[in-house]
Formats: C-alpha cells, sequence, structure tokens
C-alpha cells in the first residue's frame, strides 16, 4: 500500500485517501483478532468501516 502511495498522482481529478483505507484495514484486523482470541455467541458491536476511499 505504500508503494500505491508513494506513485499516485497528486494532481489526480480523483484522489484515493490511503490513511481511511489503512485506519479500516486495523479495524478489520482488529476484529478477526479478537474473535480468534475470545470467540463467543454473542453479537458484538464494531466501530463502522469507510468503505469509500475516493475523494474529490
Amino acid at each position: 500500500m505504500a508503494q500505491a502511495e508513494a506513485q499516485a498522482n497528486p494532481d489526480a481529478r480523483v484522489k484515493f485517501h490511503y490513511p481511511w483505507l489503512k485506519q479500516d484495514l486495523g479495524y478489520i484486523k482488529l476484529g478477526i483478532r479478537e474473535h480468534i482470541e475470545t470467540p463467543r455467541s454473542e453479537p458484538r458491536s464494531f466501530l463502522p468501516l469507510k468503505g469509500d476511499y475516493r475523494h474529490y
């Protein structure tokens, strides 16, 4: 991801918001880790993901 971010065109009309993607990936990793380490039968709440990483 760092390579893609470094190669991104700064003058592009539509930009990709890499920090949001990094944050969402961190949330996903945390959710998977928590599920593996402490499985439960009850539903859990998770932080919402941004999901759209393009901005104009």
